[in-house]
């Protein structure tokens, strides 16, 4: 979040082998992607997440 309240990005991730490290997407990316999202009506295959 910015100091006026809006959003810059979001933490997505954060390291498994170094605890000051996390990974974020900007906001002007989550736009982006959330507009794609919003009117996508074709299936996508799925696939097993690993842990």
């Amino acid at each position: 979040m910015t100091t006026d309240g809006q959003m810059y990005g979001m933490v997505c991730a954060r390291s498994a082998t170094h605890p000051d490290t996390g990974y974020a997407l900007a906001a002007d990316h989550l736009r982006t992607l959330a507009a794609q999202g919003a009117w996508a009506d074709t299936p996508v295959q799925t696939r097993a997440v690993s842990a």
